[in-house]
């Protein structure tokens, strides 16, 4: 479905819903950052004004980038882009975990921020085109996303710092900012729910063989990120069917007027 034309109000609740999402783990994620400060200026040894300029280049960037992606979804598949984007958003997280260097760790902050741009122009778009005149109410249900992750994110973020340090903590972001969309959010839900019942049996044997919970994030991070590579690949290949009522309706006035 190309940015500019209209859809039916029949998802607008579902796309709220998604935008809610991804501001809750957006915000969440940035708030979880300044938990982490102090860990991360200890590890690379940097000042805090340094460190500060490589954090902040995840906004900057995020903020910059919209319009390059804005041009980009007038010729490729919005929801292709979206799913482009949350993926290389997480991707881009779990690998500061093998950051050595700080330029390195900025490249990452760089490229989380330019693809997280992506996924927020083309929900941004798509809320306005579903909600119509509910948009209002809508991206103001959305905003509270905001504030609520804000808030609680980066008190789960500073409970993993404790348990398993930074690189742990680090990981753990990284999975949860593969953000999701309208496009996906009903199979995202169910492989949740399944998730939920094999991730907790297979995570505890992992730690029965290598007798760390790292490698249990490696492992479940990585995945994550197949998956959602495998979803932006059958997004890509996913042919939008054409609107078969308008079809046969122009076919028939066709030939009424080929009749008169």
């Amino acid at each position: 479905m190309a940015l500019g034309k209209e859809s039916r109000d029949k998802w607008w609740i579902v796309v709220m819903i998604a935008n809610f999402g991804i501001e809750f783990l957006h915000q969440g994620y940035l708030k979880s950052v300044g938990v982490l400060l102090p860990s991360i200026v200890l590890y690379f040894d940097l000042s805090y004004s340094t460190m500060g300029f490589i954090l902040s280049l995840e906004y900057c960037t995020y903020s910059l980038a919209a319009p390059i992606w804005r041009i980009l979804s007038k010729r490729i598949n919005p929801r292709f882009l979206a799913t482009v984007g949350g993926t290389g958003t997480g991707l881009a997280i779990v690998a500061t975990y093998f950051c050595d260097s700080p330029s390195a760790f900025a490249v990452m902050f760089f490229l989380s921020g330019f693809f997280g741009a992506a996924v927020f122009q083309v929900a941004f778009v798509t809320l306005q085109q579903h909600c119509k005149e509910k948009f209002g109410a809508a991206n103001a249900f959305a905003m509270m996303g905001t504030l609520l992750g804000g808030m609680l994110v980066p008190l789960l973020t500073a409970g993993l710092h404790q348990a398993y340090g930074l690189k742990g903590a680090l990981l753990f972001l990284g999975a949860v900012s593969g953000e999701n969309f309208a496009a996906v959010l009903t199979s995202v839900l169910f492989a949740s729910g399944m998730g939920a019942v094999v991730a907790g049996m297979f995570a505890g044997k992992l730690y029965d063989i290598t007798g760390s919970f790292v490698a249990a994030f490696r492992v479940l991070g990585a995945l994550m990120g197949v998956g959602l590579a495998l979803t932006g690949i059958f997004a890509y290949l996913t042919k939008i069917r054409p609107n078969t009522n308008s079809t046969r309706a122009e076919a028939r006035q066709a030939q009424q007027s080929h009749e008169d």
